[in-house]
């Protein structure tokens, strides 16, 4: 059995939309919902929270540039307990990391990671 999440990337949620979620997600709430509020602003601020609390999620603030990084893992803490709703014990998950080019790496280094799939439109 698969998790599914959705992440909602937003500058605010002018309500809380109950009524689609009550339709399509509850009561067994298979599918989690990652809110992340974007900017300064937070005057639709509880409606997002509300959006991921009650949707087995998570909320994240991120005002500004700098929070990117610290604050958009934070769903693979969500997502690695245990999925209890199936009663699987499991899986093992590993932190995702962040990965950089280091200056005078060689090109045949580089080109043994590419990547030959087609991109999809």
């Amino acid at each position: 059995m698969c998790n599914q999440a959705i992440m909602l990337i937003t500058d605010g949620a002018m309500e809380d939309f109950e009524s689609v979620f009550e339709e399509f997600n509850w009561p067994e709430r298979r599918v989690r919902v990652f809110t992340y509020l974007i900017g300064r602003e937070m005057t639709f601020a509880q409606n997002t929270k509300w959006i991921a609390c009650n949707n087995k999620g998570f909320y994240t603030h991120i005002s500004t540039l700098a929070d990117v990084q610290e604050n958009v893992m934070e769903y693979l803490h969500v997502l690695s307990r245990p999925m209890v709703i199936n009663h699987n014990h499991d899986i093992i998950w590993t932190e995702a990391y962040m990965d950089t080019v280091v200056s005078g790496q060689s090109q045949s280094c580089l080109l043994t990671f590419k990547n030959t799939t087609v991109p999809a439109f």
